[in-house]
């Protein structure tokens, strides 16, 4: 094989064409930008702000309505119904109102006062005790 012959009209004009191009250095890219606390969560960070937000009107509601035991089941009915449906969060509901009444029977039968259930969405319920009792064996 032989090597191509080049012209010296060929040579001119690649150094002609080499000559008209210039290179800037590349900068580096810009750092990225903080973000804040909700950003770094997206749009269900602002949800749960939101929502937080409003659980303090909802606190002060349960602490002065005379129907707290109503209006939380009606919360954790309204919360277990958009996973589950109606038919299984009235059942589940009922449940655990059935379950807590037991605790308010027992507690009845040793002496000792009971609140009514006040029931949390996807946690349970639960009762207090108005009085502790006279020894750790009732």
């Amino acid at each position: 094989m032989s090597d191509p012959q080049l012209d010296s009209s060929d040579l001119q004009s690649d150094a002609k064409d080499d000559a008209h191009f210039t290179f800037e250095p590349i900068s580096p890219p810009p750092p990225p930008a903080k973000k804040g606390l909700l950003s770094k969560f997206g749009p269900i960070g602002l949800l749960l702000f939101f929502l937080f937000g409003k659980l303090k009107y909802l606190v002060v509601i349960l602490q002065f309505g005379k129907f707290k035991t109503f209006i939380t089941m009606l919360i954790s009915i309204w919360a277990y119904a958009m996973f589950w449906g109606w038919s299984f969060a009235v059942g589940f509901v009922a449940l655990l109102f059935i379950h807590e009444m037991g605790h308010v029977v027992a507690l009845r039968m040793m002496g000792i006062k009971a609140t009514a259930p006040m029931f949390i969405p996807f946690m349970g319920a639960f009762i207090g005790m108005k009085q502790m009792p006279k020894n750790a064996f009732d």
